[in-house]
C-alpha cells in the first residue's frame, strides 16, 4: 500500500489509518481456516512480508481515509 506523499499536501498533512487482515481459506468447508498475519498503521507505505503454501486466501484492506483538504 502506498500513500500520497506529504510533499504533494501541506505540512499538516496525516495519512490514513490502513488495516490489512491476510487469513487462509480452508478448501474443504469453504471457510475462513486460519488467521496468517496483519498489518495496522498510520505510514506512508506499509507491507508484510510473508512466505505462502499453495492455496486459497483472503485479504481484508480497510481504508480509515483522511479527506479533510481540498484538492
Amino acid at each position: 500500500m502506498i500513500q500520497k506523499d506529504h510533499r504533494k499536501f501541506s505540512k499538516a498533512y496525516e495519512y490514513s489509518l490502513c488495516r490489512l487482515i491476510l487469513l487462509r481459506i480452508d478448501k474443504a468447508t469453504s471457510t475462513l481456516g486460519a488467521y496468517v498475519n496483519d498489518l495496522m498503521d498510520c505510514d506512508r507505505d506499509g507491507s508484510v512480508r510473508v512466505e505462502l503454501d499453495p492455496g486459497d486466501y483472503y485479504l481484508v484492506i480497510e481504508m480509515d481515509w483522511k479527506c479533510n483538504f481540498t484538492r
